[in-house]
């Protein structure tokens, strides 16, 4: 897991479409939010929470031991 602080464009924009592929196929609508703030906050610059947000989704479609959520974490 890397540090949250040094968040990249890339990293957040990586985050953002494995969540959105997943969420997808969820029938969470808690994940469908979540995907949608993250595209929100990339938009505004905050790749942070975007970042975070895209793994929120990922947590509540696919588990946190899913390799789609590992692989971005």
């Amino acid at each position: 897991m890397s540090d949250f602080n040094t968040t990249t464009a890339g990293q957040a924009l990586s985050a953002i479409q494995s969540a959105a592929i997943q969420a997808t196929a969820s029938r969470n609508p808690s994940a469908k939010l979540a995907q949608r703030d993250a595209v929100c906050c990339y938009a505004k610059g905050d790749f942070k929470n975007a970042r975070l947000r895209a793994l929120v989704s990922l947590s509540h479609s696919v588990g946190i031991f899913h390799r789609a959520y590992t692989e971005v974490a």
